[in-house]
């Protein structure tokens, strides 16, 4: 029985331009306890624009892809070609990570993550078995993107909300 989740967002933007940030990003997800792999985990990486402003500078998200750990814990994520500036003065900067699987919260890497272009960063997800640690977890969740665009983590998301008894994910009106 699959018990709780989540995923932790977590920034791994580091301000490089695309030029930069070719990819493919590579990562591997194993269990901070057993430092076993994980299959199964859902992992989007989704690029911002960030364009210069009056106050501070604005982010928003330029491009996304998905892709699932297999039985290895290994993830990759290919290049992406199609990043393109919108402005002028923007500048796309490299992937920030979700990661979703039930049973698992918080996440966090081994290495640097500029290793995420060379040989792979490993990332260690932190066990959740609780309800109230799946709860805790799914409110930890900044989604910044369009769900339509991630159908693999839309669809691991909302099944745990609808495991702990809430609302499917997205809300249809």
């Amino acid at each position: 029985m699959a018990f709780a989740v989540l995923l932790a967002v977590a920034a791994c933007a580091l301000a490089c331009t695309v030029a930069d940030a070719a990819g493919p990003w590579r990562g591997r997800t194993v269990d901070a306890v057993t430092g076993q792999p994980i299959p199964g985990v859902v992992v989007v990486a989704s690029w911002s624009e960030r364009t210069p402003s009056s106050s501070q500078p604005h982010d928003a998200v330029s491009d996304l892809a998905e892709a699932v750990t297999g039985g290895d814990g290994w993830f990759v994520i290919s290049e992406r070609v199609s990043l393109k500036r919108r402005q002028p003065s923007g500048a796309v900067i490299e992937p920030e990570l979700t990661m979703f699987k039930s049973g698992y919260g918080a996440w966090r890497a081994r290495q640097e993550l500029a290793n995420l272009e060379r040989e792979g960063t490993v990332f260690e997800l932190t066990p959740v078995t609780t309800r109230e640690e799946r709860l805790a977890a799914l409110e930890r969740v900044e989604i910044r993107f369009d769900p339509e665009l991630v159908p693999l983590w839309t669809q691991a998301y909302s099944r745990e909300r609808v495991a702990l008894g809430l609302t499917p994910y997205p809300l249809k009106p």
